[in-house]
């Protein structure tokens, strides 16, 4: 059973979503909007390093990457990328798992595991991303209590996590969040492609031209994800206008995160999302404990697809150990 403020927060995100839905309505004619009950906690511990389902009624797919040996000094739930999933971070997460940091993944509504689902529920959905990312920061917690939290993401997820840390700032330590801004290279080609999409709906967009070919200039990182059977690049109108109107709430609710830590990226050879998006909402985030990091030779991906260099692993691990250190002195090292 929650607690007064944790109703009061979920009062709170359901009207804000709720909003947010209403807008997308007018936008693309969406019908119907539902609000899910938090899914049950797991209660027992399940095996790490596999894939597998949390609870009966939480039913989105995790990875696991765990320290090997004694106690984690940090927990991390990491959010993917727009037409990624949550096996993205493998490389990634296998190096923090080396520097004491267990590592988390989830699939966002729409895309990876959920491509193989039929009807509304494999469509993609922030509401329920963001309830899937609530309930996964409570069930981490069971698994190791007493560990800081932290919710990393890159581009979408990185947005997603912003939200997050904005709308359960009791359940997370900081934030750690890749180009989240909502500002991209060649928006006009894509407004155009969503317009012609408006008049067929049940068209699905080939957006992989908008965001693979942007998003790296490699062609065996371009290949393999082209190839991968969980990435996802087609879609509806309908969902790249909700994508499009998700990204512009981080601006609104980066402006209720007064205290957390944050750490961002840049890429500075990034094709797809343009550095001022970042620098804005940096600039937005009241809290004074944040930091941007300019990498100039690193394009869209910096976590994801193994497209990381030892500098990053470096930087991410020393930022996380410094604040689990400050929230264990402070006595706030268990998200409620």
């Amino acid at each position: 059973m929650a607690d007064s403020a944790d109703a009061q927060t979920t009062v709170i995100f359901v009207l804000h979503y709720l909003k947010e839905k209403l807008s997308i309505y007018a936008a693309c004619t969406a019908v119907g909007f539902c609000a899910c009950a938090f899914a049950s906690l797991a209660q027992s511990a399940l095996p790490e390093s596999k894939l597998y389902v949390a609870a009966p009624k939480f039913d989105t797919a995790f990875a696991s990457w765990p320290v090997e040996g004694g106690k984690p000094e940090a927990a991390v739930l990491s959010i993917h990328g727009f037409g990624l999933h949550k096996g993205a971070f493998d490389s990634f997460a296998k190096r923090l798992a080396r520097a004491g940091i267990v590592t988390y993944a989830i699939d966002v509504r729409g895309f990876g595991s959920w491509t193989d689902t039929v009807g509304p529920r494999g469509e993609v959905n922030f509401y329920q991303t963001l309830m899937d990312v609530r309930t996964a920061l409570y069930w981490v917690k069971t698994m190791h209590p007493g560990v800081p939290m932290f919710l990393l993401g890159e581009s979408m997820g990185g947005a997603i996590a912003l939200q997050a840390t904005a709308l359960f700032p009791d359940s997370v330590n900081g934030l750690i969040a890749s180009v989240p801004g909502d500002d991209f290279y060649g928006e006009n080609k894509a407004r155009f492609k969503v317009a012609l999409g408006m008049m067929l709906p049940n068209a699905r967009m080939d957006m992989s031209g908008q965001v693979i070919e942007r998003a790296t200039s490699k062609d065996s990182v371009q290949n393999s994800w082209k190839q991968d059977p969980q990435s996802r690049l087609k879609f509806s109108a309908r969902e790249i206008t909700a994508f499009n109107a998700f990204m512009k709430k981080s601006h609104e609710l980066a402006r209720s995160i007064t205290e957390k830590p944050v750490l961002m990226f840049q890429g500075g050879l990034d094709r797809l999302s343009k550095p001022d998006g970042t620098v804005k909402l940096f600039r937005e985030l009241p809290t004074a404990d944040k930091d941007l990091v300019v990498l100039g030779d690193s394009e869209h991906l910096i976590f994801e697809k193994g497209q990381f260099d030892e500098h990053v692993i470096e930087v991410v691990s020393s930022w996380i150990h410094k604040h689990s250190r400050k929230a264990s002195q402070a006595n706030t090292a268990m998200p409620r």
